[in-house]
């Protein structure tokens, strides 16, 4: 329950985007597998194109995306990352990059 409740801590933002972030990102036991984790990125504007996401500065690969993807506000889009302590997750737009850290 204890990594439960650290991966749902607030992500710390650092992006290089045109101004706020068009996305958000959470990560959470994806409940598959163990030692997997679900990552879902969301559209927090009306449109956004995710054309990428990089894991641990790409030192983790995941799995299960389709990109480009463009989404509308509210849509995820969902990834998969096996055997990572997940602490960075930079996702690429068409709008710029935003990397978010977690605790």
């Amino acid at each position: 329950m204890r990594i439960y409740a650290m991966l749902l801590a607030s992500a710390v933002l650092a992006g290089c985007g045109s101004g706020e972030p068009t996305v958000e990102v959470h990560i959470a036991p994806s409940g598959m597998y163990p030692n997997q984790y679900k990552i879902t990125v969301a559209a927090i504007t009306d449109q956004v194109t995710i054309t990428g996401l990089t894991v641990n500065r790409g030192n983790c690969k995941p799995g299960g995306n389709n990109m480009p993807k463009q989404l509308g506000f509210g849509q995820t889009i969902d990834a998969y990352a096996s055997n990572c302590n997940i602490k960075e997750v930079e996702v690429a737009t068409d709008d710029g990059a935003y990397a978010f850290t977690f605790e």
